[in-house]
């Protein structure tokens, strides 16, 4: 109907948190598993011929993390951001939004970063505080430390000569897209249309990659 719920408003029921604290878990697996066997050479990322076509790379790339610290670092962010998307999400949305926030990451660092990368947790946390950003603007809330958080991130990445802004920003370019369609979605078209738009992403991350593998090969 019409008049049904159009405009976005955060619940009130107590905040979930199942899936963020599984979330945080595999980030610190992932790490420590990395630091202690050669499990990172499977899951990096980037511009390097060796790497294309290998199409679980970018889909995993949100659980990687550049040393144990980094995920420590990535897992309290995540959790303290996912579980306010969590409760408006559900699960199942939140665990599929930061791995499409990695998968733009991981997108932006094969069409324009370096050879080789591996820090695409911070690329899926990104993403959710953007996404969580756009969902509080909605409700007409202040975003502004949102906004100077992923800034002065960005910013750091850039001045110590880390190439990781590239996927930062492909993380969050993601998780605004993801988290506008979701807040300006009627409610009764919500669900359907951020499962399209999930696809969508993907689709558009993956044809992005195969067309940088295609054409340096």
């Amino acid at each position: 109907m019409s008049h049904q719920r159009q405009d976005f408003r955060f619940s009130t029921a107590p905040a979930e948190n199942r899936v963020t604290l599984a979330l945080v878990g595999a980030v610190v697996l992932v790490a420590v598993a990395c630091s202690f066997t050669p499990l990172a050479q499977y899951l990096v990322v980037g511009s390097h011929p060796a790497l294309a076509w290998e199409f679980w790379r970018p889909v995993l790339y949100a659980f990687t993390s550049s040393g144990l610290i980094q995920a420590a670092i990535n897992g309290v962010i995540l959790y303290l951001m996912g579980r306010g998307l969590e409760n408006e999400l559900g699960g199942a949305h939140l665990a599929g939004a930061f791995v499409l926030c990695g998968l733009g990451g991981a997108t932006a660092m094969t069409v324009l970063g370096p050879p080789v990368a591996l820090d695409g947790a911070i690329c899926g946390v990104f993403g959710i505080v953007a996404g969580y950003a756009v969902l509080k603007y909605r409700a007409q809330h202040d975003i502004r430390a949102d906004i100077i958080l992923l800034t002065l991130m960005v910013v750091y990445s850039i001045v110590v000569g880390s190439q990781n802004w590239i996927g930062e920003l492909g993380g969050i370019a993601v998780g605004v897209g993801l988290g506008a369609l979701f807040a300006y979605s009627p409610w009764s078209k919500r669900a359907s249309r951020l499962k399209l738009g999930a696809i969508g992403v993907a689709l558009l991350c993956l044809a992005l990659m195969g067309a940088t593998w295609a054409l340096g090969a």
